[in-house]
């Protein structure tokens, strides 16, 4: 089954998850304080990244339970995650981008920050290199090693 996602029509309130036919399934309601939601990623296991005004996410199933937040101190531009949809990838005004563990948003990698903000994201076909567009207008290719994380996670339980 196809799914649709509509968060832009949500300026105040819950993303709603439909068919692509209109019938509505689920309403995801954002925690205390997650009133606006701005980017959302979906996962092929059917996680839902959220992400909220002033710094907010929140990681739904498929079925609208609540899994996990966080709150981060910049103003988020881009989201995406890993094609295994293990690893959520941020970007926004400070120009840094983080990799975090999608489950739990424990914080994986902090890139050195660029000197522009982040407005774009896109990983190549490989998942090894991060492309970003930036506010002022440059590219900038990161290398990502989404198996590093992996495996040091893998080891440590």
């Amino acid at each position: 089954m196809t799914l649709a996602i509509d968060a832009l029509h949500s300026a105040e309130g819950p993303c709603l998850v439909h068919t692509i036919t209109g019938d509505l399934l689920r309403a995801l309601e954002g925690p205390e304080n997650c009133l606006f939601p701005r980017l959302i990623s979906v996962s092929s296991e059917g996680h839902c990244i959220i992400y909220y005004e002033r710094g907010r996410f929140s990681n739904f199933s498929i079925n609208g339970k609540l899994l996990a937040q966080m709150e981060i101190n910049d103003s988020t531009r881009a989201i995406l995650l890993s094609s295994d949809g293990q690893n959520l990838v941020t970007g926004g005004d400070n120009g840094v981008v983080e990799v975090w563990q999608a489950c739990d948003f424990k914080q994986l990698y902090i890139y050195p920050g660029c000197d522009a903000g982040i407005r774009a994201m896109d990983l190549s076909h490989d998942q090894r290199t991060l492309i970003t567009g930036m506010a002022s207008g440059s590219i900038v290719a990161f290398n990502i090693d989404f198996n590093r994380w992996h495996y040091e996670h893998q080891n440590r339980y």
